[in-house]
């Protein structure tokens, strides 16, 4: 038995995993939000703000977005949350023994 610390090995294998989706969601999350401003900043440029209909659209298109992020962003604090009672009950299971 050569385990220095007394965290079983499925234990540590199971926050390992966790700790790398977290990194890859961190990377895909910084990277979608630098190709969102790309594309916002060309709409942006491109929109004829004199146009009425073009006012319209862009209102629009912005209610939608921001409705859809203000979703993914309760999504990701539900999720948040479970994970935190997640590693809550590993952390007990661990002084447990």
């Amino acid at each position: 038995m050569n385990d220095t610390n007394h965290t079983p090995a499925a234990v540590r294998a199971a926050l390992a995993e966790a700790e790398r989706h977290d990194r890859t969601s961190t990377l895909i999350l910084v990277g979608a939000a630098i190709i969102e401003a790309v594309l916002l900043g060309y709409v942006l440029a491109a929109i004829d703000f004199g146009d009425p209909t073009h006012k319209v659209m862009f209102l629009l298109a912005m209610l939608t977005y921001f409705t859809l992020g203000l979703g993914i962003a309760a999504m990701a604090a539900k999720t948040s949350a479970q994970n935190a009672r997640l590693m809550h009950a590993i952390q007990l299971m661990s002084e447990r023994r």
